[in-house]
């Protein structure tokens, strides 16, 4: 899912549930942030390379 916010001077895109494979087609990894959890972070620190992450703790029970 992709949701555009536009902002005075700018949008911006925020892609939700997401591959990173198919992130990688859409954005260029320099200008990017990615927000995930330390699990999906532990899981996919290969693909993630190159891109400016967040990475949360976890969230339990949710």
């Amino acid at each position: 899912m992709t949701k555009t916010i536009t902002f005075s001077n700018a949008s911006t895109d925020f892609y939700f549930d997401s591959s990173i494979r198919v992130l990688s087609r859409v954005v260029d990894k320099k200008s990017a942030v990615v927000i995930t959890d330390e699990n999906v972070f532990k899981a996919h620190e290969k693909e993630l390379k190159g891109y400016n992450v967040i990475v949360l703790k976890p969230r339990r029970g949710i």
